[in-house]
């Protein structure tokens, strides 16, 4: 029994050691954020802004064919940003944000770069009897995250009666987002405007949510660039609610 125990013990023992040397390049890898901003106070207390920009650099998860998987690859966000909040009077304020985001991976130093399964929509499949979900492994070279906007932008006012009912506008923007490594199809621009109605009482509140008032179409890219879907192009959008 002994004899088992303490041979199953450096068996795990070997078998840990060897996928620390072998995944250890993989999972101890160095995430970096520089940060640099300003917070400004104008207007006797009443305008707050904020600035700054950053950058960082990390890893993210990889999915490359035909030469198998690739655990990660590096990866960059960089921006910049603003905030705001600005109360004009007592029953009034409004908040506000924008980032301007910047964000890569880079596979200049892999063999291959990333996979994507079709660089075509499934309706010219159809047209013209080609394959549907061939899989394409790009060059090597910096790739923009697909399904990441680069302009993201929200907006926020409330306003409270002496009596406590009040009425909140919020929105929501952001541009366009790639489905897949290859950029072959777009997601439009798109944005939100929602509402609340609400009643505030000493000791509770009581509120009515309007989502979408404009009755927007809008499209999100379901495969962000630091997942695997992003390699199924357009077999993978999904509509959500950027609530």
């Amino acid at each position: 029994m002994q004899q088992a125990f303490l041979g199953r013990l450096l068996l795990n023992l070997n078998l840990e050691l060897l996928l620390q040397n072998s995944l250890g390049s993989y999972y101890h890898q160095l995430n970096e954020l520089e940060e640099i901003g300003v917070k400004c106070n104008l207007l006797n207390n009443r305008f707050f802004l904020a600035l700054s920009v950053y950058n960082q650099t990390g890893f993210v998860p990889a999915f490359v064919l035909p030469s198998g998987i690739t655990p990660t690859v590096s990866a960059t966000v960089r921006g910049f940003q603003i905030q705001g909040s600005y109360q004009p009077c007592k029953q009034l304020w409004i908040n506000f944000g924008y980032n301007l985001i910047d964000g890569f991976e880079n596979w200049s130093s892999d063999p291959i770069g990333p996979t994507v399964n079709q660089p075509y929509s499934t309706r010219v499949a159809a047209l013209y009897h080609l394959p549907v979900d061939p899989i394409v492994s790009l060059a090597p070279g910096l790739y923009p995250f697909p399904g990441f906007p680069s302009n993201y932008a929200n907006w926020i006012a409330t306003y409270k009666m002496d009596n406590g009912f009040g009425i909140s506008l919020w929105a929501i923007a952001e541009t366009g987002q790639w489905l897949g490594f290859n950029y072959a199809l777009r997601t439009p621009s798109w944005y939100t405007l929602n509402g609340r109605l609400f009643y505030t009482a000493r000791r509770w509140e009581a509120s009515l949510w309007i989502y979408n008032l404009t009755n927007n179409h809008y499209l999100l890219a379901g495969g962000a660039g630091f997942t695997p879907a992003a390699s199924l192009d357009y077999d993978y959008a999904a509509l959500q609610m950027p609530f």
